[in-house]
């Protein structure tokens, strides 16, 4: 018996590294947009002003979570008050969802301990 179908883009994401076809991607879609969420450091400075440059916001404070699409910075989350800024010649909304989610299961471990 299978589970419940994944809601969230972030829910696809990790049935997607399980099986492919069960999150509604064919699995070369899965390979192809390898998508990374890591913290910023002081190399990113650059394509940070850059994003936020796109987007038409302010540069965001730091400490900061970036998520990148095959090596690209696509979308950045400040963990000071979650604002996100993305690359508007992208389709992004899902990567800032995933940033979010990654932003509370950090919380959630700092509160833990």
């Amino acid at each position: 018996m299978q589970g419940p179908e994944p809601r969230s883009f972030a829910d696809k994401l990790l049935v997607a590294f399980r099986r492919p076809t069960d999150a509604g991607l064919r699995p070369q879609q899965a390979a192809a947009a390898a998508v990374s969420v890591r913290h910023a450091h002081a190399d990113d400075d650059a394509a940070l002003l850059r994003l936020a440059g796109l987007d038409s916001a302010a540069p965001l404070e730091p400490p900061m979570l970036v998520a990148e699409v095959s090596g690209e910075l696509l979308a950045a989350l400040s963990l000071r008050g979650q604002r996100v800024v993305a690359d508007p010649c992208h389709v992004t909304a899902d990567l800032g969802e995933l940033l979010r989610v990654r932003a509370a299961q950090l919380a959630a471990a700092d509160e833990q301990g």
